[in-house]
């Protein structure tokens, strides 16, 4: 059923299509139906509930009881600005597709391969670092050419006494999700993360090992452009947040100190130019011309 209202407190994200901004919507407090909402140039605002999709955050009872944690499941939003459609995804085979123009629902269950569904890592989160939440947590971004990736991060939270809590965490990886013919391949099984920029995607990403005591990760993986063979750079690093510039990758890494350092990677010479122990400038670049 379609609505115009003001936008009511839940937990957004959105992305800018053309003179419209997308925005979905998810329930707060509890696991439920979320809203995709379209936001106008001139402020009006149309929605649209998904109930075929499920999304949101339960919290529990009370956090201070002990080996209290919260239910997650997140939802990715990707949006074809030249289509006009809007998918939203989360854990599971159901991706809902949304025609911007008259808020139409279509659901699909994606096709993918049975060694989609394993089981690909394993680490340790120690109940110390945060509030535990088990769960799933997915992201979404248009390539082009009828193409989604589609990425994130399993959570299953076990013990019954503080002592023994823990969160068993694995990457979902990085899936392609054809939306011609609604099938799914993998990509990157262990990435986390991705940066979509001139027809090039750079996979990374990281997860706690709470046995190690750091940040576990698998450098950063570039795909593209075309049909060029993938890249592998910075081995085993944990990367926290990458971006593409040109022939330039700057990211940001876990280097095993109180804060994150920094790397400047040419993909042309295939090696770090430049090593930092700082802060990697969050407005050092602009991404305006990416959906990721």
């Amino acid at each position: 059923m379609l609505s115009r209202r003001r936008l009511a407190p839940a937990s957004m994200g959105g992305v800018a299509a053309g003179d419209r901004l997308v925005l979905l919507r998810t329930p707060m407090g509890r696991i439920g139906t979320p809203g995709l909402l379209v936001v106008s140039a001139d402020g009006g605002v149309r929605t649209v509930e998904l109930g075929g999709i499920q999304a949101g955050f339960q919290d529990p009872p009370d956090w201070d009881r002990p080996a209290a944690y919260g239910v997650s499941r997140d939802a990715g939003l990707a949006v074809d600005p030249a289509g006009g459609r809007a998918f939203v995804v989360a854990a599971g085979a159901t991706m809902a597709e949304v025609d911007l123009a008259g808020l139409d629902v279509t659901y699909h269950n994606l096709r993918q391969p049975r060694s989609l569904l394993r089981r690909l890592a394993h680490w340790l989160v120690p109940p110390a670092e945060a509030k535990l939440a088990a769960g799933t947590w997915r992201s979404a971004c248009w390539l082009g050419g009828g193409t989604l990736a589609v990425w994130g991060t399993d959570a299953r939270v076990t013990g019954d006494t503080p002592a023994e809590l823990r969160s068993d965490t694995r990457a979902s990886g990085i899936k392609l999700v054809d939306t011609r013919t609604w099938t799914a391949r993998a990509l990157d099984p262990e990435a986390t993360a991705v940066r979509w920029r001139a027809g090039r995607l750079l996979a990374f990403g990281s997860i706690w090992d709470g046995q190690a005591q750091r940040e576990r990760g698998n450098g950063l993986a570039v795909y593209g452009p075309g049909s060029r063979p993938p890249r592998h750079l910075l081995g085993d690093l944990a990367v926290l947040d990458a971006h593409l510039h040109g022939d330039l990758v700057y990211a940001s890494v876990d280097n095993g100190g109180e804060q994150p350092g920094s790397v400047v990677v040419s993909l042309r010479e295939g090696r770090v130019l430049r090593a930092s122990k700082e802060w990697l400038p969050s407005l050092l670049l602009a991404d305006h011309d990416s959906l990721c």
